[in-house]
């Protein structure tokens, strides 16, 4: 089975340094990828700690409340192996992905 992918990235954060401080949501978007080519159609499950558990299919974009704590990303895909990462959280308004 091939291995897949879970890019996320926070796009609200694109704005700058400011944008932080600034309302309570930001949108975050989920894509996964075969090596460097996407994947439509794998189902991911988001984990947050107030909203729970989201279910969508990739690509996708949700809106999450800021937090100062990681969201964890699990996607599947027929004929795939399952990937699991997470998007840390991080003061300065960046966003990593890690998977683990």
């Amino acid at each position: 089975m091939k291995s897949i992918f879970t890019a996320a990235a926070a796009l609200a954060l694109l704005g700058g340094c400011g944008t932080v401080f600034d309302g309570t949501r930001q949108a975050v978007e989920i894509e996964v990828t075969d090596g460097r080519v996407p994947l439509a159609g794998a189902n991911c499950t988001v984990t947050t700690p107030t909203q729970g558990e989201m279910t969508v299919t990739a690509p996708a974009r949700i809106v999450v409340p800021r937090h100062s704590v990681d969201l964890h990303v699990s996607c599947s895909h027929p004929g795939y192996v399952p990937a699991h990462g997470r998007l840390l959280a991080d003061f300065n308004g960046t966003a990593e992905n890690t998977p683990y």
